[in-house]
């Protein structure tokens, strides 16, 4: 036969109370974290209320312990906390996640205006090597991106501009390539002139590969890698 809990209305309006305080915390707790939008003032106020709406629940309903359940609390506790450590680094793991994406997509768009400030409209990728270092690969596209441009003819006029640049510069380009672009050549001046913009830009900077390609008899240069060690650099850009 069951036996009733007997408690008093002022007992069951705090647990009710106490129930419905850790359901809302449990929820705002869950629905940030699947969406990793978990921020530590949050996370830091979120779990000691949890563990206090828990104690009050547990004060109200009169709930008392035997000692071996004492020793089964005290386990349980134990694992609970070990839970709730996890839990903290795995948020804390997705806060630092997320501050490092946000890092990572300023450090493109740097980069990013760097390389079509010379003239070159396109990078391939930035990306964090297994040595902590930034590893970029930037292609030597030359065609103006007029078309995601709010000014077309004024950017195609400064892409203009920009390719004269590279030529009284000394660079040297091959025959026009697909859609009527213009692409370095593969030779030596245009690598050491590349090279020099890079370190110029980046005093930490490594190049270690170039990627050419064959047309219409011609070796015209496609991308350039290279690493950046200190990303200190990457605050000097402009």
């Amino acid at each position: 036969m069951k036996k009733f809990v007997p408690l008093n209305a002022d007992q069951k309006e705090l647990i009710l109370k106490n129930v419905s305080n850790m359901q809302l915390a449990l929820s705002t707790l869950k629905e940030h974290i699947q969406l990793n939008m978990l921020d530590e003032n949050l996370r830091d106020n979120a779990v000691p209320l949890l563990l206090s709406y828990s104690e009050d629940i547990v004060k109200h309903s009169m709930y008392k312990t035997t000692e071996r359940e004492k020793e089964i609390e005290k386990s349980v506790n134990q694992m609970l906390n070990d839970e709730l450590n996890i839990l903290r680094e795995t948020i804390k793991g997705q806060f630092q996640i997320s501050l490092l994406s946000e890092q990572m997509k300023e450090a493109s768009k740097i980069i990013e205006n760097w390389w079509n400030s010379l003239g070159f409209t396109h990078v391939e990728s930035v990306s964090i090597n297994k040595y902590g270092d930034f590893s970029i690969v930037l292609w030597f596209n030359t065609s103006s991106n007029d078309f995601l441009s709010m000014f077309p003819q004024t950017d195609r006029e400064k892409q203009k501009e920009r390719l004269e640049i590279l030529k009284e510069n000394g660079c040297i380009f091959g025959v026009e390539h697909l859609h009527s672009e213009k692409r370095l050549t593969a030779c030596d001046f245009n690598k050491e002139f590349i090279t020099r913009h890079i370190e110029d830009r980046f005093p930490s900077a490594k190049v270690y590969e170039w990627r050419e390609n064959l047309y219409r008899n011609e070796y015209l240069l496609t991308s350039v890698e290279f690493s950046i060690k200190n990303v200190n650099d990457l605050m000097n850009v402009f």
